[in-house]
């Protein structure tokens, strides 16, 4: 029998096809899981209708021969035709068949309508007597089934409900331990049975319907007689009709299991895309918390070999480490972390941690808290509390331990509050500092100071000295004054002083005066006398002017004590810079101090210079220069009588360098040369030579090498040479 042939090939195709993947492992090495013809290709290598190469590949981006597809749709039409033949569906249906045709014989014979051998049929046009009967029959058969769909289409639906259950359990197997992976030949026939039966039970129906409906009155009704190969072709007619209605409810439910995946599949996706986003949020959050962190500093490595003497040679190495940790920790808040430390290997305390702490900075009424191991510095602590009420503290590190705040109270008011340790591991006093200013509006403000100490073995601090003053700005004056009392002495222990500055277009103008009784700053006081000699007053006054490109500047500076005068010195600088061809800069100092010795109260500096100020990013660099020294000033401190040193010499200065872009990094080479002139003959004269290599891996790492080569000029010459090494880590 051939008839629905296609039917079982058809669904048991499909059905393993939606199904096997669930099982079914790639067997080539190059198809990875996330390939989009994996499942594909899954499916026909279990299958069986495709095989890979035999070092295991596919080769899925070589074209396919016509002599491979031929073998794979054999491959295909011979599973097929196995899978059928193992079936034992055929022999059911012409069983089944029997019956209907017995059906249909007895309920005619009912009807007194006996079924006749043979009879004669006429001829139409070119269609034959066999043809005319079974359109004929399948008239009947589709008349006598009308309306009984129902029943075929409940008994597919439980059917796919029977496979899918089935396909589960042999999943929920792979699952459990220590069970092996059913075979394709083993879904396939778990498929192929539950067919069978839905085929054989879509066959009975239609003998059901035989029984229940009035098919053999509407066969009487139209064909007066039968003949036995008639009521074969209805039999087969109507059998083939039900499962033709099989086939096609079989091909929607696995159409509509199809675009359920699908559905699901998408749901899946926008499930991932949905986590992916999520994930991204936590990222991006994650991410910007990482942005509120930095961390910042510098490291070096420093090595260094130079000759002391001609008998002997030195070598220092060091490494010093810069760190910088910031913390946002909120919109308002920021959280500094600083420390400083180095390593000297050839000392004896060869580590050395000179600096940490911790700067914490917020828009609350603690505008700033800066604590830790010497990092409150000078200038920080003179701006807060003046020079009158603390010592001045320069610009260089005073406190082992220290801790600062400044306060911002309401609006206009502000205070600060220091507490500081001189020395570490020295049970001294601490030094106690607490500071008011309030700025009423830009033309006034009162600002008010105290100063202790608090002993180690006290709860409460005993102040030293008090301060207080007024400060503003009136028709673009600056003016300050305070009045500061030493409390260490009892009498005679008073200070005034106040400071006035304009700048009016190019010009400016300062003047300061102080004056202080004899006892202020006594011996173990807070406070120290701010003059150069131990005087009573003193009065700087300084001027400076922008005109025609040249910057003038000078300064005033007297100190007094009753009717004498103590100290009087002045400095006039000057300079400018223009092009000619090349740029040039022309600078000159003068300073005189009555005090200093007669031979040197004068001192002058005057230098000429060619070449840019920086040198450029890439590219060639040079320099000149040539300075007159005529008396010179110890550390440039002019107010100071003892450090006019006398000595008067010519230095003439010369620097070559060239940087060029080296496959990313930049490569410098520089070469400079320093010859220093004494004046007087008793003075040896020296040249200097400095050469420097520097290797810029990028902006922020550099490696440095260079020697320096100091000759004095004498008889004979004598040649001091020492060679530097660094590598210096910006982050």
């Amino acid at each position: 029998m051939k008839f629905k042939k296609l039917a079982l090939v058809l669904v048991v195709v499909l059905m393993a096809s939606t199904l096997a993947p669930v099982f079914a492992k790639s067997p080539f090495a190059d198809v990875p899981a996330d390939h989009w013809a994996y499942d594909s290709i899954v499916e026909l290598a279990a299958a069986g209708l495709i095989e890979g190469y035999p070092d295991g590949t596919y080769g899925g981006s070589r074209m396919m021969t016509r002599y491979e597809a031929a073998m794979v749709f054999a491959r295909a039409l011979t599973r097929l035709e196995n899978q059928i033949a193992d079936t034992n569906v055929l022999p059911e249906l012409d069983k089944i068949k029997a019956e209907l045709m017995a059906e249909i014989k007895a309920q005619m014979a009912a009807m007194d309508k006996p079924v006749v051998e043979t009879k004669v049929v006429e001829k139409v046009g070119v269609v034959d007597e066999e043809t005319l009967a079974r359109v004929r029959a399948a008239e009947i058969a589709a008349e006598g089934l009308e309306g009984d769909i129902a029943y075929v289409e409940a008994r597919v639906l439980g059917l796919i409900d029977g496979i899918r259950y089935d396909v589960n359990k042999l999943q929920e197997q792979v699952d459990a331990p220590a069970v092996e992976q059913p075979s394709m030949e083993e879904i396939e026939a778990l498929i192929a049975a539950k067919v069978q039966e839905g085929i054989l039970e879509a066959a009975l129906s239609a003998k059901e319907v035989v029984k229940e409906t009035t098919v053999v009155e509407k066969v009487v009704s139209t064909t007066p007689e039968l003949t036995e190969e008639d009521v074969e072709l209805i039999a087969q007619a109507m059998i083939a009709q039900q499962l033709q209605q099989y086939e096609l409810l079989i091909v929607r439910a696995l159409r509509e299991n199809a675009e359920q995946t699908e559905r699901i599949e998408a749901l899946e996706a926008a499930q991932a895309e949905l986590a992916t986003k999520e994930e991204l949020a936590e990222v991006k959050t994650a991410v910007k918390a990482l942005e509120k962190i930095k961390l910042g500093g510098t490291l070096e490595l420093k090595a260094d070999s130079y000759d002391e003497d001609e008998d002997q040679h030195r070598y220092e190495y060091a490494q010093t480490a810069n760190l910088n940790l910031n913390i946002k920790v909120s919109d308002t808040v920021n959280v500094k972390a600083i420390a400083s430390g180095s390593i000297k290997p050839n000392e004896a305390a060869p580590f050395s941690m000179s600096t940490y702490g911790v700067d914490v900075t917020s828009e609350g009424l603690a505008k700033r808290l800066l604590v830790g191991k010497r990092v409150v510095t000078g200038p920080e602590v003179n701006s807060r509390f003046g020079s009158y009420v603390l010592a001045p503290l320069g610009g260089s590190y005073r406190y082992q331990f220290a801790g600062l705040a400044d306060l911002d109270v309401v609006e206009g008011l502000t205070g600060n509050i220091l507490l500081a340790s001189p020395k570490a591991g020295v049970e001294e006093d601490i030094i106690v500092g607490l500071g008011l200013k309030y700025k009423l509006s830009p033309a006034f403000g009162v600002k008010t100071a105290v100063t202790g100490l608090k002993p180690f073995d006290k709860a409460v601090p005993t102040a030293k000295a008090l301060g207080a003053g007024i400060f503003g700005e009136i028709a673009k004056v600056k003016y300050d004054g305070e009045f500061s009392y030493d409390r260490n002495a009892t009498a005679d222990n008073m200070l005034f002083g106040g400071s006035l500055s304009t700048k009016l277009g190019p010009v400016s103008l300062s003047g300061k005066y102080v004056q202080a009784q004899d006892n202020y700053g006594a011996t173990g006081s807070l406070v120290k006398r701010p003059f150069v000699e131990d005087s009573a007053n003193l009065l700087e006054l300084g001027a400076g002017v922008e005109f025609l490109g040249i910057d003038l500047d000078g300064t005033f500076y007297r100190e007094a004590k009753e009717a004498t005068e103590t100290a009087k010195a002045y400095k006039l600088g000057a300079s400018a810079g223009f092009d000619l061809v090349v740029p040039v800069r022309v600078a000159a100092t003068y300073a005189v101090n009555d005090k200093a010795a007669e031979e040197d109260k004068n001192a002058s500096e005057i230098k000429l210079a060619v070449g840019p100020e920086k040198a450029p990013e890439l590219g060639f660099n040079y320099g000149a220069s040539f300075t007159m020294i005529k008396n010179k000033i110890k550390d440039d401190k002019w107010k100071v009588a003892g450090n006019y040193t006398g000595e008067a010499e010519n230095i003439v200065a010369a620097n070559l360098g060239y940087k060029f872009d080296l496959r990313g990094a930049v490569i410098g080479l520089g070469y400079g040369a320093t010859y220093t002139m004494p004046v007087e003959s008793a003075k040896e004269k020296t040249l200097k030579h400095k050469v420097d290599l520097g290797y810029d891996f990028t902006k922020d790492v550099k490696l440095t090498l260079g020697s320096v080569i100091t000759q004095t000029l004498s008889e004979p010459i004598d040649n001091l040479v020492s060679y530097n090494a660094g590598l210096s880590v910006k982050f």
